[in-house]
């Protein structure tokens, strides 16, 4: 008996509570609306920003020929090739961010194994092209530096490569992030 009563307690509890809560949404939608529409069209106005900016600036592809004595022993200084690149960051302030769409520039290190020879590419940002190709000069005194008119991966990897059920084709591709936050600052 008293179970029943209850159960009938918190059912009408809650349903008052509910009508309240439509009864409020019918009356006040208008104070409530805009907010919604501004959070949307901020949502799709950085999305825009960001897609803009990444088609307005671009990036060049470089191949990197390096003598076979530095295949094995230059880890210190391609080391130190990373460390320089790093040092080009620059902070993106909140207005260019939230109205230009920009975003910190990033580079490519990529090795590419293609007919039996061993590939590095590096693909930067164009405005600093020179200065990644006198870093690696830098470093790598005798290295070959050529600027790629085409991606390789666009035109020796067909597009169905995944697909294909001959499987002619072994690919293998990874991005690394941090699980916590980096030890150094």
């Amino acid at each position: 008996m008293f179970g029943n009563l209850i159960s009938h307690l918190f059912v009408t509890d809650i349903d008052i509570a509910m009508n309240f809560a439509f009864s409020l949404a019918q009356q006040y939608w208008w104070v409530v609306a805009p907010f919604f529409a501004f959070g949307l069209f901020w949502e799709l106005w950085v999305n825009y920003a960001a897609l803009d900016f990444d088609e307005r600036t671009s990036a060049t592809l470089l191949e990197v020929q390096l003598p076979r004595e530095y295949l094995k022993s230059s880890t210190a200084a391609m080391d130190h090739l990373l460390a320089s690149l790093y040092h080009l960051h620059k902070d993106v302030m909140l207005y260019e961010h939230y109205l230009h769409g920009q975003s910190q520039r990033s580079y490519a290190f990529e090795i590419v194994g293609d007919e039996g020879e061993v590939r590095f590419y590096i693909r930067a940002p164009k405005e600093r092209t020179r200065y990644v190709t006198a870093e690696i000069y830098a470093q790598f005194a005798e290295a070959e530096v050529f600027e790629v008119d085409e991606d390789y991966a666009m035109t020796r990897v067909p597009v169905d490569a995944l697909t294909n059920p001959r499987h002619e084709w072994d690919l293998w591709g990874t991005e690394f992030f941090l699980t916590r936050e980096d030890a150094y600052p």
